[in-house]
C-alpha cells in the first residue's frame, strides 16, 4: 500500500516541522494527489496552515517507520 524508496531518509527532509504536500509526495515518491487521498482516508494527518494543507514531519516519520516494520 504505502511504498517508500529505499533511498528515502529522514536526513533528506527539510529542516522544519511542516512539509508542503509536494515535499511529502517527493519523499514518498508518489504524486501529490496520493498525499491528499491518504489524508482524506485518515492514513496521514495533515494540518491547515495559511489555507494550505501541510504535513507534519512527525507524520512522515510515523508512516515511514510503519512501512519499514510492516510488509504491505
Amino acid at each position: 500500500m504505502l511504498k517508500t524508496s529505499s533511498s528515502a531518509e529522514f536526513k533528506d527532509l527539510p529542516p522544519r516541522s511542516l512539509l508542503t504536500v509536494a515535499e511529502a509526495a517527493d519523499f514518498f515518491r508518489v504524486c501529490p494527489q496520493t498525499i491528499y487521498n491518504w489524508a482524506d482516508r485518515g492514513i496521514l494527518r495533515t494540518v491547515k496552515h495559511g489555507g494550505a494543507r501541510r504535513v507534519p514531519v512527525v507524520e512522515v516519520m510515523r508512516i515511514f517507520s510503519s512501512t519499514t516494520t510492516n510488509s504491505f
